[in-house]
């Protein structure tokens, strides 16, 4: 069945595609001389679009996955890298909206990306693991202020661009440890960003390794996702739809490099 596409695009999607071109420009250098888009970036950044799916009412630009999709994919026939990471900073927006936090920290949060174009990293995978989940990083409180952090990830996608970072990771408790995402500052004592990231094509992800060592977080920004594995939850179904979007992008501007 065909799905129509006559609706009006929305504040994010019109931004997406004006930045399009701009990204597309030195593209193809970028990632030939594996140079980091410091500067594109930030034109993301200023944009207003770290908004999408922050509530309307908070500041930010709102929004739905059909939204997501047509902005994914025109950041990624800009340039696909970019994409990549502002895909990365998606996945830290639809965290912050679905963790168990008070309302104060929520907007806290939302505020920085509205306001400050806080960009959203990761730290998820680890090196080794025979699962997505079989971590190692110990997330563990020293007080009931404080949580310490302590391990290393790689596959940190954005880490040059990122401004937070959200890192999973294992608090040991019985009858079996709590696996725990941490929001954490990039300027934070203790955090070391990896440049050692190699890839044959979107090189300039910036998706190297990350070390925390005694990293000390604040308890409110310690939360539990358990609820992400539930049935009812779209999380992952979330990140396939954005990795589509991404492909699709690719395709779209391969397609007219051919034609060009």
């Amino acid at each position: 069945m065909a799905v129509s596409s006559s609706r009006t695009p929305s504040r994010a999607v019109a931004i997406a595609r004006e930045l399009q071109p701009r990204l597309r420009e030195d593209a193809v250098a970028r990632d030939r001389e594996r140079r980091f888009p410091i500067e594109e970036t930030r034109w993301v950044k200023e944009s207003g679009l770290c908004g999408l799916f922050v509530p309307e009412e908070a500041g930010g630009l709102g929004g739905d996955a059909r939204d997501l999709v047509h902005v994914l994919s025109a950041l990624s026939e800009g340039d696909s890298s970019i994409a990549q990471m502002f895909l990365i900073h998606m996945y830290g927006v639809a965290l912050i909206k679905g963790v168990h936090a008070s309302d104060e920290v929520r907007e806290r949060y939302y505020e920085r990306i509205v306001k400050d174009g806080m960009f959203i990293s990761n730290a998820f995978s680890e090196v080794g693991s025979k699962t997505v989940f079989d971590y190692s990083v110990s997330l563990e409180p020293k007080d009931d202020t404080t949580w310490v952090l302590n391990g290393s990830k790689f596959y940190c996608t954005g880490s040059h661009a990122g401004d937070v970072f959200y890192v999973l990771g294992l608090r040991q408790a019985e009858p079996e440890p709590e696996f725990l995402v941490a929001i954490i500052e990039r300027d934070d004592a203790g955090v070391v960003i990896n440049d050692d990231w190699s890839g044959m094509g979107q090189k300039t992800t910036a998706s190297g390794s990350m070390e925390f060592q005694n990293v000390e977080v604040p308890a409110d920004a310690v939360f539990t996702i358990d609820h992400f594995n539930t049935p009812e939850s779209v999380f992952g179904s979330l990140g396939q739809c954005m990795f589509s979007a991404i492909f699709l992008g690719i395709a779209r501007g391969a397609l007219a490099d051919t034609c060009d």
